[in-house]
């Protein structure tokens, strides 16, 4: 059930299992090349305006998720988007676990982080538009698309864009655990 769903942050221990899950051939076809996604990865780790997560199912890790400033972004990706926009992105690596509400879960869950512990004013998306099923749980949540972009690793994407709440309320409870 994703009511399992929980993140916590990311210990050094856990980059030889992203590593891994990078070169996984379903992994790659909705991220491209692992070596460019581990350098994006990396790049977004060691940024000081980014959240990055574990996600775990029942204590177990089973995908990665991070929000991070788009001030990071590629310009003509920033310009494209509003002001104190951060931008989101989120696998489920191990197949025994997709298509249960994890990935939903934990979009959820960091969204409901990003809010309660920053100013950003939204979060964006880029999924392929040929990932339907990602696409699908973004619009569940609230996404909203804004354009196409062609993203020169994946082709054409969805820019999708979740404002943050007026009523001040998350997204539902962010069921982020401390380490340690």
């Amino acid at each position: 059930m994703a009511s399992t769903v929980s993140l916590r942050a990311i210990e050094p221990s856990d980059l030889d299992r992203i590593e891994a899950w990078l070169k996984q051939p379903d992994i790659q076809r909705w991220r491209g090349d692992p070596a460019s996604s581990s350098a994006e990865l990396r790049l977004v780790m060691e940024s000081p305006s980014a959240l990055c997560r574990m996600i775990e199912a029942e204590g177990i890790a089973i995908g990665y998720g991070h929000v991070a400033d788009a001030a990071i972004s590629r310009e003509a990706l920033r310009a494209a988007l509003p002001p104190e926009t951060w931008m989101l992105d989120l696998f489920v690596a191990d197949p025994a676990n997709r298509g249960l509400g994890h990935g939903e879960a934990a979009i959820r869950a960091l969204v409901g982080e990003l809010f309660a512990t920053t100013l950003a004013l939204a979060v964006a998306v880029l999924p392929p538009v040929r990932n339907e099923a990602a696409v699908r749980a973004y619009e569940r949540i609230g996404f909203r698309w804004l354009r196409v972009v062609v993203d020169p690793i994946l082709g054409p994407s969805w820019l999708m864009l979740l404002d943050r709440p007026s009523n001040g309320l998350a997204l539902g409870p962010a069921p982020f655990q401390t380490s340690g």
